[in-house]
């Protein structure tokens, strides 16, 4: 019996985390910005990312179309790809982690009015990160307001994947309720 309750206590020490990666301005990923990213529409955030993917490093550039915004490029390299397709997640804030799928390779991250310099969008390469990994868009220091992010390059399932352990918790939660309430009888 006192295996047994040894047993369950152990899997119950067992426990899964997942700690997600956060993006922010020193991410090795990091690509650059876009002032002020307005108006944020779909097609608008797509030319203003393949044109801040194709700028060169460490330069700035005004007065792009849509628009005329400020884009600023990291002095990071990233493989010359363009961004594809696109998935638009609303309200996204910081701390909600979304698994990276097969395919993501670049996504924003789209800050409010809430900032002192008014709408801005960063932009990171996430292409070289394992699927599955956890992704959380930093939305602390001068930045606040996280309104939505933008996954390109591939998308679908935004949920994270569990592979049983919610069920094995379940069982194993059960299985100790069963014993507990045998040996109090």
């Amino acid at each position: 019996m006192k295996k047994t309750i040894a047993s369950i206590l152990a899997l119950f020490a067992v426990s899964v985390s997942a700690n997600a990666i956060t993006l922010n301005f020193a991410s090795s990923g990091y690509v650059g910005s876009i002032a002020d990213g307005i108006p944020p529409s779909d097609a608008n955030e797509f030319s203003w990312v393949n044109t801040l993917i194709d700028q060169a490093l460490g330069t700035t550039v005004n007065n792009v179309a849509p628009g005329s915004e400020t884009l600023i490029r990291s002095n990071n390299a990233f493989p010359a790809t363009d961004a594809t397709g696109g998935v638009k997640e609303e309200a996204i804030q910081s701390g909600n982690n979304r698994a990276k799928q097969a395919g993501d390779t670049w996504i924003l991250g789209k800050y409010g009015n809430s900032n002192p310099e008014g709408q801005i969008i960063f932009v990171w390469y996430i292409g070289d990160i394992a699927n599955g990994e956890l992704l959380d868009i930093a939305d602390d220091g001068d930045f606040k307001g996280l309104s939505h992010s933008t996954i390109f390059g591939g998308g679908g399932d935004t949920s994270v994947p569990d592979n049983g352990v919610t069920l094995i918790l379940f069982g194993s939660a059960l299985a100790g309720l069963g014993l507990l309430r045998r040996r109090l009888s």
